[in-house]
């Protein structure tokens, strides 16, 4: 039992004060275990924001100056190292703790053990409001004893989850217990183990339900970025081997949606952004053999900054356009962008994604037409090639333009080939000089010249 005073000594101790500058995904999840738990009080910056915004960081030092315990999440932004400069104006008694994705980074500029840092970032990496709580009242301990500490709890690597009833499954037939086939086609679901963790899967659930409502089953997998064989985490690639792909090596889904932020097949802290990367990527999906979807979620703009920029996306064209191509990802259509919110208790800022609802319903719609697609007969189905042409140069020598490839030659053996498979395709040129000639002497291209401007 505990002592009496011990007792009145924990009724009356206020909660400890934390100042944190957090990934800033992580931010909402943050402060509901804050708002859950009687021994802190939290002040948390998303560093997305101290990196945009300057004020925020005046806000964070602020914060930082009335806290007992500093909580860092090191990251590769430019504004750690005035961060690291400042910290020496702190007052000495201050507890701080510094974790990062990069274990190089634990430990920098702060007052505790390494090992203290190392056991913050292993509450992180299970992840969740509750282990966010237990991360918190651990750094609590650290000035008040009193407080007790509770070890991270361990979250599932990968498995399968419904957000209907938010429970994990972790084999195919322990799913269709719960959840049976309903519909003759199914449609893999892809998604980060952080969106499992740390947001309400609400863009993941919408999908879900877009697709069950147009006839098709969903078997919807989340997975580690990367996989990490200590922690148990299989990585995209080999999670979606065990739930996609049945023992025999029959293949469980008609089409896979691709929520993977990063190439598949990227190692822990490897450089997110090779193309050499994607080629396991590539083997994989030729393996599965339907097609993969990669729609877009925009980190950069808001539903309303999209709508009025001419130019639609711009930052979010690289990691959400350009580079899953080299995968062979499909249909990148934007269906969620960032919210900005404010806490309305603490005033922290942080973002959220956004759904786009009608994009959704488009996204489902497509995926729905691929699926019967593969199921018509190859002499049933009609094929379009569109060329690219630059309007305002080069004029009829344009035609075709593809930045040094030759367009027209690998369009004339694709038809080659498609005839050999069954397609029905009659007239094909003798090569790629014929079939731009054919182009041009059929005037089968966009005009400028001869239009006017409106």
């Amino acid at each position: 039992m505990k002592d009496v005073k011990e007792e009145e000594f924990m009724n009356i101790t206020r909660p400890i004060s934390i100042a944190s500058i957090m990934w800033g995904s992580y931010v909402p999840v943050f402060l509901e275990a804050a708002r859950e738990s009687p021994h802190v009080e939290l002040a948390i910056f998303s560093q997305k924001e101290i990196e945009n915004n300057v004020d925020c960081m005046e806000d964070f030092w602020a914060a930082a100056a009335k806290a007992q315990i500093i909580l860092l999440y090191w990251t590769t932004d430019g504004f750690w190292s005035e961060v690291s400069a400042r910290l020496e104006e702190i007052a000495p008694d201050k507890v701080i703790v510094t974790t990062s994705f990069d274990p190089a980074d634990w430990g920098r500029n702060a007052t505790v053990s390494l090992s203290v840092c190392a056991k913050s970032y292993a509450y992180l990496a299970e992840g969740g409001k509750e282990n966010y709580r237990r991360l918190l009242e651990f750094l609590a301990h650290q000035v008040d004893p009193h407080i007790p500490v509770q070890e991270p709890l361990p979250m599932p690597w990968q498995g399968i989850l419904h957000p209907k009833d938010q429970k994990v499954y972790l084999s195919v037939g322990e799913y269709r217990k719960a959840h049976p086939s309903r519909h003759a086609h199914t449609v893999g679901l892809l998604f980060s183990r952080h969106s499992f963790t740390n947001t309400d899967v609400s863009l993941e659930r919408l999908l879900i339900e877009a697709l069950e409502a147009k006839g098709l089953d969903v078997l919807p997998v989340f997975s580690h970025g990367t996989p990490d064989r200590e922690a148990g985490a299989l990585g995209p690639i080999e999670t979606c081997r065990r739930f996609f792909i049945g023992p025999d090596g029959n293949v469980g889904i008609d089409a896979l949606i691709n929520l993977q932020f990063f190439f598949l097949g990227r190692e822990a802290r490897g450089d997110i952004s090779e193309p050499g990367v994607a080629t396991q990527s590539v083997d994989f999906f030729k393996d599965l053999n339907v097609p993969v979807f990669k729609p877009v979620v925009s980190y950069s703009k808001s539903v309303a900054e999209w709508e009025e920029d001419p130019q639609g996306l711009t930052m979010d064209v690289t990691f959400g356009i350009a580079m899953p191509e080299f995968e062979g990802n499909i249909e990148p259509i934007l269906m969620a962008c960032s919210k900005k919110l404010t806490d309305e208790k603490t005033g922290a800022a942080f973002e959220v994604r956004e759904v786009i609802a009608d994009r959704v319903e488009r996204i489902a719609e497509r995926i729905v037409r691929f699926v019967r697609l593969a199921k018509k007969p190859v002499s049933e189905r009609k094929v379009v090639f569109v060329f690219h042409k630059n309007e305002c140069a080069g004029l009829e020598a344009g035609v075709g333009g593809a930045a040094g490839l030759d367009s027209g030659e690998s369009v004339v053996r694709i038809m080659r080939r498609m005839k050999e498979v069954g397609y029905q395709v009659e007239g094909i040129p003798e090569d790629g000089e014929a079939l731009m000639q054919t182009i041009l002497s059929k005037k089968a291209i966009a005009e400028f010249r001869w239009t006017t401007v409106d």
